[in-house]
């Protein structure tokens, strides 16, 4: 009796298809909230502004006052929330946004930003540094900052 090829071929093609679309809703699964100092007169920001400030492009608010942006330290807690903002708004993995920030320092471009060890220090550094911004889950719990408006444009 001879087996017929397409079940196997099929689901194949099934698993493949899974590779591929379960990445590409991985930033989609947990909800990241940019959030700023009080002293942020900005609202609203669009993806690639955010992208531009975490990546050190653009280095001061509207108003002329310096953005200082804190970035999480990917451990056991907040590894799943990093890797959800790098790949949401910087289009990179948490690897290669590291990668990025090794090479900023080691030619000395830039410095590293600094990095809180978890979502309630983000939120201290934020609510304390004037001109500040930062992210964190949706669950966390949010006070004496802001959370800015962030568009597609």
């Amino acid at each position: 009796m001879r087996r017929e090829k397409f079940p196997d071929t099929f689901i194949m093609l099934i698993v493949f298809s899974m590779l591929f679309i379960i990445p590409s809703n991985f930033e989609s699964a947990m909800e990241v909230l940019i959030i700023a100092n009080n002293s942020v007169h900005t609202d609203s920001l669009s993806k690639e502004e955010i992208k531009n400030i975490f990546t050190g492009v653009m280095s001061k608010w509207p108003d002329q006052k310096n953005i200082h942006f804190a970035t999480l330290l990917p451990n056991v807690s907040n590894v799943d929330l990093h890797e959800a903002f790098t790949r949401k708004y910087i289009k990179k993995t948490s690897g290669q946004f590291e990668i990025f920030w090794r090479y900023q320092l080691f030619t000395g471009n830039r410095r590293m930003p600094p990095m809180c060890k978890d979502e309630q220090k983000m939120i201290e550094f934020v609510e304390t540094t004037d001109g500040a911004i930062g992210y964190v889950s949706a669950s966390a719990s949010i006070q004496n900052v802001k959370i800015i408006t962030v568009s597609d444009k």
